[in-house]
């Protein structure tokens, strides 16, 4: 009977243990992708491009990244481990990075660009520009991402064409079209810089309107005084 006691104590210490077992496993799996989930968060709400047509929320301007760039390293790494095939924490952590460690963030754009991220390129245009001094390839990349649809690369155009590092080679490569359809695709800044093309065009015209209006005068009381003067 004593036995008997002894080896059903022993199956329900074994069975509670069993139990506490997966009750702590199931916690860290909890634990697990909260940690994950709050990474991912982290990582959009630190690192997140305003003008990225893939990202989510509000997003950090470029300027503002600096001061966080290191949390937001932390995030979006696990972000990235975690979600291998969301490519917009890779893109968060390349931008991060920029402030960080330029070389990792040239080859994390370069990455991201052979897999067509559109964003991407024209933070690689830039890295180009700026650290590589190469106008040439970062003229490429702009106008790789103008194909891609990535507004920040329409206005990164337009100001190189503005430059006269380049010229259009179609219609839709004017600066007031590249800043046009940035603004339609919600780029803040691409809007202001659309309406003080138009202004700058209009003025521009009405000037050339007046310059032909004084020509014309000009050639009317020409025309005046050689109809008056006395013919042998």
């Amino acid at each position: 009977m004593k036995q008997g006691s002894e080896q059903s104590n022993k199956r329900e210490r074994k069975r509670r243990e069993y139990e506490d077992k997966q009750r702590r496993d199931q916690q860290k799996r909890e634990e697990e992708s909260k940690r994950i989930t709050e990474a991912a968060k982290r990582c959009d709400e630190l690192a997140a491009n305003p003008n990225d047509p893939r990202g989510t929320g509000v997003g950090v301007e470029f300027p503002a990244l600096k001061a966080q760039a290191a949390e937001a390293i932390k995030a979006c790494e696990i972000a990235v481990e975690q979600n291998r095939g969301e490519l917009r924490f890779k893109y968060q952590l390349g931008r991060a990075f920029e402030w960080v460690d330029r070389r990792r963030a040239l080859r994390l754009h370069q990455e991201l660009t052979a897999s067509g991220y559109p964003a991407a390129y024209d933070n690689l245009g830039w890295l180009y520009w700026q650290d590589l001094h190469d106008p040439e390839r970062a003229v490429s990349m702009f106008r790789k991402g103008v194909k891609a649809g990535d507004p920040d690369a329409m206005v990164s155009l337009a100001e190189m064409i503005d430059k006269q590092y380049t010229f259009p080679t179609n219609p839709s490569e004017t600066k007031l079209e590249l800043y046009r359809r940035a603004a339609q695709l919600g780029h803040r800044g691409a809007a202001e810089a659309y309406r003080n093309e138009v202004t700058r065009d209009e003025r521009g015209h009405r000037e050339r309107l007046m310059q032909l209006q004084q020509q014309q005068r000009v050639m009317q009381i020409f025309g005046g005084i050689l109809q008056n003067i006395p013919r042998r």
